[in-house]
């Protein structure tokens, strides 16, 4: 099944609710070893399986999620732009069809360091590869460099007003970009990760393609464009 006709199936059951029920058949409560925690996680998890792994507070987890969505729908409905950034392989898919679904600008490749903290002379380098890109059509090795870098932030006209990070770990440092520009952060975070500086955590179970999955259609389901 697509990604696209997942969406609208999930379109159909959960656009009206969200229950725990649903969040534990997508894997969201189920977190990595206890022994690998960060302990200031401890607020948002009821146990421990017997297998040793962290058990989510889904109710906290529900909260958390609903709260991130509103924050969400109010900068889209503003006009403004929301960053999505997942660079790391098994989303690289999902966060291109995020981005191009909802409208919103995305990173899927390789986050371009100082994009937020040089953003003037990033921006021009993107305003470069627009203007010049069909001159590029018979270079196919910078045309595939430029794709995988650039092609994602066509729309992106000055810096966002959020940026939404699907694996911390992996794009930590667009946090620490982010956090030094004062730019609201919405991230996905497990038990070992780091929260301090996270603005909307959502905390889950992010190793699960199923839990991911869950909260991309969440968001498209908020934010598509019909």
């Amino acid at each position: 099944m697509s990604l696209t006709h997942r969406i609208n199936r999930f379109d159909k059951v959960y656009q009206k609710t969200l229950t725990i029920d649903q969040m534990i058949n997508y894997n969201l409560h189920l977190g990595n070893k206890y022994s690998f925690s960060n302990p200031k996680m401890d607020e948002y998890i009821t146990g421990i399986s017997f297998l040793g792994n962290t058990l989510f507070n889904l109710n906290k987890t529900l909260v958390l999620i609903k709260r991130a969505l509103i924050f969400l729908k109010n900068i889209d409905l503003k006009n403004k732009k929301i960053l999505f950034v997942g660079t790391a392989p098994n989303l690289q898919y999902l966060i291109k069809e995020l981005g191009t679904t909802t409208k919103h600008p995305y990173v899927n490749k390789r986050w371009i360091h100082g994009l937020f903290t040089n953003w003037e002379n990033i921006s021009s380098l993107i305003k470069m590869y627009f203007l010049f890109f069909t001159k590029l059509k018979g270079n196919k090795r910078k045309e595939t460099r430029l794709n995988e870098n650039l092609e994602g932030l066509i729309l992106l006209k000055k810096l966002p007003s959020v940026v939404v990070i699907m694996d911390l770990e992996k794009d930590f440092g667009v946090m620490l970009e982010a956090k030094r520009l004062k730019i609201p952060v919405v991230a996905l975070i497990d038990n070992n990760n780091y929260i301090n500086e996270i603005d909307y955590p959502i905390p889950l179970n992010k190793t699960s393609f199923l839990s991911i999955l869950f909260i991309i259609n969440l968001i498209i389901s908020k934010l598509k464009k019909y």
